[in-house]
């Protein structure tokens, strides 16, 4: 008898640890899944706005500044350009990404990196279904260097480069309070993107409203990630988030990392508190 009621016991606890464990999961997936909804939703209905219903007004502002680049162009900024393009690609992206989610991983903030990891993984999903649907040509002049396989419509460069930077500087305001590290961290993606989106442009490869979507996807990929791991504090702490979210409806990965007692994560400057 001992023996089945300790089976059913365990099959009990079994059973509330699952149940726990699916209400947080649940409540991001919800987030990550409405966000990039309406992150894709709003591109694509702009890019078809932009390229269709517009093209005579902003698509004639497109082609006069992308040909005035072409005009301009040096070889010294045929280098730079380069760089910063490099910088943004997909295997800068990832390695310092990498990099990010590691630090943060053995400094105990593992929350924070998986935010990151979402919002690259947002950012990715929403580049890839509107750039597919808006199916935006680029621009009409020589490009410098190689051009990507996929259409023009949003700049995918920019948009990693915002999330990735961005939300490294997301990452440093909340575990700490210090000036300086907040400002050098912001100061990455205040100067990064802006040069990523102008070497876009210059090499031929984007339109400047590219750009400018672009901007839009990073900023909705970042405050996607960093709302589902919020929503995941608090579904597990029974919608009150608290220092010590390590209970027994917490899966062990999530157990193991604290996360701000009363502030939700911020989408700009934070409170200073560790995660």
């Amino acid at each position: 008898m001992e023996s089945a009621d300790q089976a059913s016991n365990e099959g009990e606890e079994s059973s509330r640890l699952r149940a726990g464990w699916a209400r947080p999961i649940g409540a991001a997936t919800v987030v990550v899944a409405g966000g990039a909804a309406t992150v894709i939703a709003i591109l694509v209905v702009a890019g078809l706005v932009t390229t269709h219903l517009l093209a005579h007004t902003v698509g004639s502002w497109d082609d006069r500044l992308s040909r005035w680049f072409v005009r301009h162009r040096t070889s010294t900024d045929d280098t730079i350009t380069a760089d910063f393009t490099l910088l943004a690609n997909t295997m800068g992206i990832v390695a310092v990404a990498a990099v990010a989610v590691l630090i943060a991983a053995v400094r105990h903030h593992l929350r924070l990196a998986i935010a990151l990891v979402i919002a690259l993984g947002a950012e990715l999903v929403g580049f890839l279904v509107s750039n597919t649907i808006v199916a935006r040509p680029r621009p009409q002049v020589s490009h410098v260097g190689s051009t990507p396989s996929t259409f023009s419509w949003p700049s995918g460069h920019v948009a990693a480069t915002l999330v990735l930077y961005g939300g490294i500087a997301l990452m440093v305001t909340i575990v700490t309070g210090r000036v300086v590290p907040r400002i050098l961290a912001w100061a990455l993606p205040v100067v990064l993107v802006p040069c990523v989106a102008l070497s876009r442009i210059y090499r031929g490869e984007h339109h400047p409203t590219d750009t400018m979507a672009g901007l839009v996807l990073g900023v909705a990929a970042l405050a996607i990630g960093f709302a589902a791991v919020r929503t995941w504090s608090r579904a597990s702490a029974g919608g009150h988030p608290t220092s010590d979210v390590a209970d027994s409806q917490t899966p062990p990965v999530m157990a193991s990392v604290s996360v701000p007692s009363a502030e939700p994560y911020p989408v700009g400057a934070g409170t200073g508190r560790p995660a």
